[in-house]
């Protein structure tokens, strides 16, 4: 993905309050999300990549998901 368009992205998410940046900001969560959609990846080469716990792999691929999958929340 080119840089450009994904801190647009990250800009919209952040502007649209569908994610927050907590002590992870949003372009590392997003990176998170992006490194999962690829094949083959797992929690255990996020860990690799990143460096935190699996934990909060789960915790924050789990609200993504959440967030990203109510059709009230996208305005296309």
């Amino acid at each position: 993905m080119e840089p450009a368009i994904f801190i647009s992205l990250a800009n919209y998410l952040r502007r649209e309050r569908l994610v927050c940046g907590t002590r992870i900001k949003v372009e590392e969560k997003l990176a998170f999300f992006m490194y999962m959609l690829s094949p083959n990846a797992s929690f255990e080469d996020l860990q690799g990549q990143f460096g935190h716990n699996n934990e909060n792999y789960h915790r924050h691929m789990k609200h993504f998901l959440k967030r990203l999958s109510q059709p009230s929340t996208i305005d296309l």
